[in-house]
């Protein structure tokens, strides 16, 4: 990941187009909450059934992004490179067990992606953006289980495939709202989680 991420901040500091009086580069720090609710795989599903779990679909959660934003401030389009991270804290699961007392669930995820920036208004020099993203990362399932006077943890990592559409708004000169919709997708095989879909809002601090 530290190499896919060297290359592409070389690439953009490269660039000749940053020779342009417009070109900005914008590092940025960001907070966020999501609100989370995941799809799981049918085989997951007959499991937990079988054993008398309901798992939880819906997870609060929060995030923090940081990373670049890169473009001519004059133009439509602009570009980013954004580093995430999410956490969505442990829920729990209704279960219906003699053996088993409490089943909380929660994910956390990294992720680096590209961002497309679109103009879609501008007043008092103050950009609104349609946000189109795409990234990949790597995403951690945490299983909380006790029964029975035990207690075992449990946890599953695996890469996952982001798709991010949301609005860039900019309030102050160094401060933008934003809030998106993002799909996170396991890229592998026999996963307990077809899809996570989060919705995030939160504030960017740019320098």
């Amino acid at each position: 990941m530290k190499k896919i991420i060297i290359s592409g901040l070389c690439a953009i500091c490269m660039s000749p187009a940053v020779a342009s009086e417009n070109m900005t580069i914008k590092p940025y720090i960001g907070a966020n909450l999501n609100t989370a609710f995941v799809s799981y795989s049918n085989d997951t599903e007959d499991v937990m059934d079988y054993y008398g779990i309901d798992l939880p679909t819906a997870y609060f959660g929060v995030g923090f992004e940081g990373g670049l934003r890169f473009g001519n401030i004059k133009e439509t389009w602009n570009g980013g490179l954004a580093l995430t991270y999410d956490y969505l804290f442990d829920s729990q699961a209704a279960v219906d067990n003699l053996y088993i007392n409490e089943v909380e669930v929660g994910f956390s995820a990294w992720t680096i992606g590209f961002d497309n920036y679109i103009r879609i208004a501008k007043e008092d020099n103050k950009r609104t953006d349609l946000i189109l993203g795409v990234g990949f990362g790597q995403a951690t399932e945490r299983i909380n289980i006790s029964g029975m006077g035990l207690s075992e943890k449990y946890s599953d990592d695996g890469g996952i495939f982001v798709l991010k559409f949301g609005a860039n708004i900019q309030i102050a000169e160094y401060v933008d709202w934003s809030t998106t919709i993002r799909g996170f997708i396991p890229t592998g095989e026999d996963t307990d989680v077809d899809v996570i879909i989060a919705v995030q809002t939160g504030l960017k601090l740019h320098f």
